[in-house]
């Protein structure tokens, strides 16, 4: 018996290092994008990435195009396993957001499908919300090397009951550093405008 407790220590070690692995795997690799796409792709890059896989570029205009440098396009298709959008945000012609939304009558259900997804894969988020709009509302932040992820779900189907786009689930990705510098000088701009 005291022959097994002499390679209790190798075991533990063993044990140890079987833990600390995968750990040290990921470590290594950054994370600088979500589905092929990477910080900093262009617009044409980035067009053909999505359209490899499938989706389908939709039109649409939004205020946020209008601002100096920046950009947006929205895709439709199936992503993350199930059919939604994407919407690219670029700015000076480089990436730096992700935007998926997917549209279902038990948002809920989705967040918490993706959430134990996340969870599994970047641990403990780093912010949570939940509005003054209750159950409706709520949203998960985690930060991973270059990349911002927030999940969020919002759910007004007892306002709108059996109206599926009532109700969405996002998962966004951004470059946070980069989506901050962009904030910051959209504000700045606007503060002017408004002189």
């Amino acid at each position: 018996m005291r022959k097994n407790c002499k390679n209790l220590p190798c075991v533990r070690l063993v044990l140890v290092i079987l833990l600390i692995l995968p750990t040290l795997a990921f470590a290594g690799q950054p994370l600088d994008g979500v589905i092929g796409l990477k910080w900093g792709d262009s617009a044409a890059k980035s067009d053909r990435i999505m359209k490899e896989k499938g989706a389908t570029e939709r039109k649409f205009k939004t205020e946020l195009h209008h601002e100096e440098g920046h950009s947006c396009t929205d895709y439709e298709g199936n992503f993350m396993g199930r059919e939604g959008s994407v919407l690219l945000c670029f700015y000076e012609g480089k990436l730096y957001a992700i935007d998926f939304m997917f549209y279902c009558l038990k948002p809920r259900e989705l967040f918490d499908d993706y959430m134990r997804i996340l969870l599994s894969k970047y641990g403990s988020y780093i912010k949570l919300f939940s509005g003054p709009l209750g159950d409706q509302f709520g949203s998960l932040t985690w930060r991973v090397d270059k990349t911002e992820i927030e999940l969020q779900y919002s759910d007004f189907s007892r306002d709108h009951p059996n109206d599926l786009y009532a109700s969405t689930v996002e998962v966004n990705y951004r470059d946070w550093k980069k989506a901050e510098r962009v904030n910051l000088r959209i504000k700045h701009k606007e503060a002017y405008d408004d002189l």
